[in-house]
This record gives structure tokens, sequence and C-alpha cells, in this order.
């Protein structure tokens, strides 16, 4: 909700970054080493995978049935998580 507060930076700052990173995606892709998909979704994607453990702890808890996330459950997320973004980008981990 506080998007419209922080709209210059987002137009601005964030769009740049982004812009900057497009350029890395699009130069991987190019050699084959990363499936050629639209950079800016490839980061949505990832920043809607992370914000959803931060901003919802309490169902995530809810459903793996334990009051807190434990380290080894923080490490299956990030695992899991980074596994199915490099996978699905064709990106080889080794």
């Amino acid at each position: 909700a506080g998007a419209p507060v922080i709209g210059d930076y987002l137009a601005n700052d964030l769009r740049a970054w982004v812009d900057k990173q497009t350029k890395v995606f699009r130069i991987w892709q190019n050699r084959g080493e990363m499936t050629a998909v639209s950079p800016p979704h490839v980061l949505f994607l990832i920043w809607a995978a992370t914000q959803t453990y931060a901003d919802f702890d309490t169902q995530i808890t809810a459903v793996i049935g334990s009051e807190t996330m434990s380290d080894s459950e923080y490490a299956n997320a990030v695992e899991t998580v980074t596994g199915v973004i490099l996978r699905g980008l064709g990106v080889n981990r080794g």
C-alpha cells in the first residue's frame, strides 16, 4: 500500500536496477546459459516467493505444523525455491 509514496524511487531507481539485471540475464540467455524468458517477470517471481516467507509466517507455520520455522525448514525453503527457479530458468547449478 506504500507504493504510491515511493513512486519516484520505483519509477527511477528500481527501474534502473531492473534494467541493469535485465542486461545480465540477456547476456546469459544469448550464451545459452539461461532460458529465454522475461527477466523482469523472473524478478517478480523471485520477489513474490521470498516475500511470502516474510509476510505469511503464520500461514506457513500452520501448514507445516510448527510454531516457528526451524533452521532446517528455512534451509528446505531456500533449497526448494532456489532449485525450482534455477531449474525453470534452465540454469545448471554445477
